[in-house]
Protein backbone atom coordinates (compact mmCIF):
# COMPACT_ATOMS: atom_id res chain seq x y z
CA UNK A 1 0.00 0.00 0.00
CA UNK A 2 1.52 3.65 -0.95
CA UNK A 3 1.43 7.11 1.27
CA UNK A 4 -0.06 9.56 0.30
CA UNK A 5 0.80 12.59 2.60
CA UNK A 6 -0.26 16.15 2.26
CA UNK A 7 1.92 19.16 4.06
CA UNK A 8 -0.08 22.01 5.39
CA UNK A 9 1.57 25.16 6.09
CA UNK A 10 -0.35 26.94 9.11
CA UNK A 11 -0.33 30.92 10.07
CA UNK A 12 -2.82 32.59 11.91
CA UNK A 13 -5.12 29.66 10.75
CA UNK A 14 -7.18 29.24 14.00
CA UNK A 15 -10.40 30.70 12.03
CA UNK A 16 -9.58 27.99 9.08
CA UNK A 17 -8.38 24.64 11.30
CA UNK A 18 -11.82 23.16 12.21
CA UNK A 19 -13.25 22.87 9.07
CA UNK A 20 -9.71 22.41 7.03
CA UNK A 21 -8.92 19.41 9.05
CA UNK A 22 -12.09 16.98 8.87
CA UNK A 23 -12.24 17.83 4.79
CA UNK A 24 -8.63 17.11 4.26
CA UNK A 25 -9.33 13.11 6.88
CA UNK A 26 -12.32 12.75 4.26
CA UNK A 27 -10.20 12.49 1.78
CA UNK A 28 -9.17 9.13 3.15
CA UNK A 29 -12.67 7.40 2.37
CA UNK A 30 -11.75 8.31 -1.57
CA UNK A 31 -8.14 7.04 -1.81
CA UNK A 32 -7.84 3.06 -3.01
CA UNK A 33 -5.56 1.11 -1.80
CA UNK A 34 -3.82 4.31 -0.49
CA UNK A 35 -3.01 5.37 3.87
CA UNK A 36 -3.32 8.80 4.01
CA UNK A 37 -0.64 11.20 6.17
CA UNK A 38 -1.52 14.87 6.93
CA UNK A 39 1.54 16.73 8.06
CA UNK A 40 0.74 20.27 9.44
CA UNK A 41 3.16 22.32 10.23
CA UNK A 42 2.57 25.56 12.55
CA UNK A 43 4.70 28.45 11.46
CA UNK A 44 4.60 30.24 14.96
CA UNK A 45 1.20 31.66 14.67
CA UNK A 46 -0.06 33.78 17.47
CA UNK A 47 -3.18 32.65 17.62
CA UNK A 48 -4.59 29.50 18.89
CA UNK A 49 -3.49 27.54 15.66
CA UNK A 50 -1.03 25.41 17.58
CA UNK A 51 -3.23 24.45 20.60
CA UNK A 52 -6.10 23.12 17.88
CA UNK A 53 -3.37 21.21 15.71
CA UNK A 54 -1.97 19.70 18.86
CA UNK A 55 -5.49 18.69 19.61
CA UNK A 56 -6.83 17.12 16.03
CA UNK A 57 -3.26 14.89 16.19
CA UNK A 58 -3.60 13.63 19.51
CA UNK A 59 -7.23 12.83 17.95
CA UNK A 60 -5.48 11.14 15.11
CA UNK A 61 -2.47 10.18 15.41
CA UNK A 62 -2.57 7.56 12.64
CA UNK A 63 -2.98 10.36 10.15
CA UNK A 64 -1.90 13.58 11.60
CA UNK A 65 1.42 14.45 12.01
CA UNK A 66 2.07 18.01 13.82
CA UNK A 67 5.16 19.65 12.80
CA UNK A 68 5.85 23.02 15.36
CA UNK A 69 8.38 25.68 14.51
CA UNK A 70 10.01 27.86 17.27
CA UNK A 71 8.88 31.13 15.14
CA UNK A 72 7.41 32.85 11.91
CA UNK A 73 10.04 31.54 9.39
CA UNK A 74 7.43 32.25 6.39
CA UNK A 75 5.87 29.90 3.61
CA UNK A 76 8.84 28.39 1.51
CA UNK A 77 10.49 27.31 5.03
CA UNK A 78 7.17 25.71 6.96
CA UNK A 79 6.80 23.73 3.53
CA UNK A 80 10.36 22.49 3.31
CA UNK A 81 10.21 21.56 7.23
CA UNK A 82 6.68 19.25 6.39
CA UNK A 83 8.74 17.55 3.24
CA UNK A 84 11.39 16.36 5.56
CA UNK A 85 8.69 14.99 7.97
CA UNK A 86 6.32 13.91 4.94
CA UNK A 87 7.07 9.77 4.49
CA UNK A 88 4.95 9.39 1.29
CA UNK A 89 5.21 8.37 -2.21
CA UNK A 90 3.78 11.38 -3.39
CA UNK A 91 3.38 14.04 -1.20
CA UNK A 92 0.59 16.72 -2.22
CA UNK A 93 0.95 20.54 -0.58
CA UNK A 94 -1.77 22.72 -0.16
CA UNK A 95 -2.85 26.32 1.83
CA UNK A 96 -4.42 25.64 5.27
CA UNK A 97 -7.60 27.82 3.96
CA UNK A 98 -8.20 25.45 1.47
CA UNK A 99 -9.34 28.18 -1.74
CA UNK A 100 -8.03 25.13 -3.69
CA UNK A 101 -10.23 22.54 -4.26
CA UNK A 102 -8.35 19.90 -2.32
CA UNK A 103 -11.13 16.71 -3.96
CA UNK A 104 -8.44 17.24 -6.72
CA UNK A 105 -6.20 15.69 -4.75
CA UNK A 106 -7.62 12.66 -6.19
CA UNK A 107 -7.60 13.36 -9.45
CA UNK A 108 -4.03 14.36 -8.86
CA UNK A 109 -3.30 10.74 -7.44
CA UNK A 110 -4.84 9.38 -10.31
CA UNK A 111 -2.14 10.96 -12.52
CA UNK A 112 0.80 9.81 -10.35
CA UNK A 113 -0.12 6.39 -10.66
CA UNK A 114 0.07 6.82 -14.39
CA UNK A 115 3.76 7.90 -14.04
CA UNK A 116 3.40 12.14 -13.61
CA UNK A 117 6.10 12.88 -11.81
CA UNK A 118 4.52 16.52 -10.75
CA UNK A 119 0.97 17.92 -11.04
CA UNK A 120 -0.42 21.26 -10.57
CA UNK A 121 -3.64 22.75 -10.15
CA UNK A 122 -3.43 25.97 -12.25
CA UNK A 123 -5.65 28.35 -11.63
CA UNK A 124 -7.40 29.83 -14.31
CA UNK A 125 -9.79 31.38 -12.31
CA UNK A 126 -9.52 33.28 -9.21
CA UNK A 127 -12.87 34.78 -6.81
CA UNK A 128 -10.57 37.55 -5.18
CA UNK A 129 -11.17 41.15 -6.10
CA UNK A 130 -9.20 42.91 -8.90
CA UNK A 131 -6.87 44.77 -6.54
CA UNK A 132 -5.48 41.26 -5.01
CA UNK A 133 -5.09 39.53 -7.75
CA UNK A 134 -2.99 42.54 -9.80
CA UNK A 135 -0.94 42.30 -6.56
CA UNK A 136 -0.48 39.14 -6.94
CA UNK A 137 0.24 38.61 -10.47
CA UNK A 138 3.08 40.96 -10.13
CA UNK A 139 5.30 38.36 -8.66
CA UNK A 140 4.32 35.93 -11.03
CA UNK A 141 4.69 38.13 -14.44
CA UNK A 142 8.23 39.04 -13.27
CA UNK A 143 9.07 34.58 -12.76
CA UNK A 144 7.85 34.42 -16.35
CA UNK A 145 9.32 37.85 -18.07
CA UNK A 146 13.25 36.46 -16.77
CA UNK A 147 12.76 32.73 -15.22
CA UNK A 148 10.49 30.43 -16.66
CA UNK A 149 8.17 31.67 -19.52
CA UNK A 150 5.81 28.85 -19.07
CA UNK A 151 5.37 29.58 -15.76
CA UNK A 152 1.42 29.22 -14.24
CA UNK A 153 0.19 32.79 -15.58
CA UNK A 154 -1.52 33.01 -12.18
CA UNK A 155 0.85 30.88 -9.93
CA UNK A 156 0.29 27.97 -8.19
CA UNK A 157 0.33 26.19 -4.53
CA UNK A 158 -1.33 23.47 -4.69
CA UNK A 159 0.68 20.34 -6.15
CA UNK A 160 1.79 16.69 -5.93
CA UNK A 161 5.17 15.96 -6.01
CA UNK A 162 6.50 12.56 -6.38
CA UNK A 163 9.21 11.46 -3.80
CA UNK A 164 11.75 11.90 -6.55
CA UNK A 165 11.14 15.01 -6.38
CA UNK A 166 10.80 15.55 -2.79
CA UNK A 167 14.33 14.25 -1.85
CA UNK A 168 15.35 16.73 -4.27
CA UNK A 169 14.70 19.28 -2.64
CA UNK A 170 15.73 18.13 0.85
CA UNK A 171 18.89 17.86 -0.39
CA UNK A 172 19.18 21.59 -2.01
CA UNK A 173 17.30 23.13 1.21
CA UNK A 174 17.18 26.88 -0.72
CA UNK A 175 15.09 29.01 1.52
CA UNK A 176 15.53 31.82 -0.16
CA UNK A 177 13.11 31.96 -3.03
CA UNK A 178 9.72 30.90 -3.60
CA UNK A 179 8.90 26.89 -2.90
CA UNK A 180 7.11 26.75 -6.19
CA UNK A 181 9.95 28.47 -8.29
CA UNK A 182 12.49 26.33 -6.79
CA UNK A 183 11.05 22.95 -7.86
CA UNK A 184 10.51 24.73 -12.14
CA UNK A 185 14.17 25.53 -11.86
CA UNK A 186 14.97 21.84 -10.82
CA UNK A 187 13.35 21.28 -14.34
CA UNK A 188 10.44 19.60 -13.62
CA UNK A 189 7.51 20.67 -15.83
CA UNK A 190 4.09 19.53 -14.26
CA UNK A 191 0.56 18.22 -15.79
CA UNK A 192 -1.44 21.15 -14.97
CA UNK A 193 -5.09 20.89 -14.14
CA UNK A 194 -7.22 23.67 -14.81
CA UNK A 195 -8.64 24.58 -11.22
CA UNK A 196 -10.48 28.28 -9.41
CA UNK A 197 -9.09 29.61 -6.47
CA UNK A 198 -12.13 30.52 -4.35
CA UNK A 199 -12.22 33.35 -1.32
CA UNK A 200 -11.27 32.15 2.08
CA UNK A 201 -14.30 31.55 4.22
CA UNK A 202 -13.26 31.98 7.47
CA UNK A 203 -10.27 33.72 8.73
Amino acid sequence: MITFSIVVPVYQNEANLPATVPALLSLQNKLKDCRLELVFVEDGSHDRSRELLAHFAAQHPETIRAVFLTRNFGQTAAIQAGLRHATGDCVGIISCDLQEPHEHFVEMLGAWREGKKFVIGERVDRAEGQRQQAVSSIYWRLVRRFAFADFPALGYDFCLLDRQIVEDLNRINEKNTSIFVLIYWLGYRPLRLPIRRELRRFG
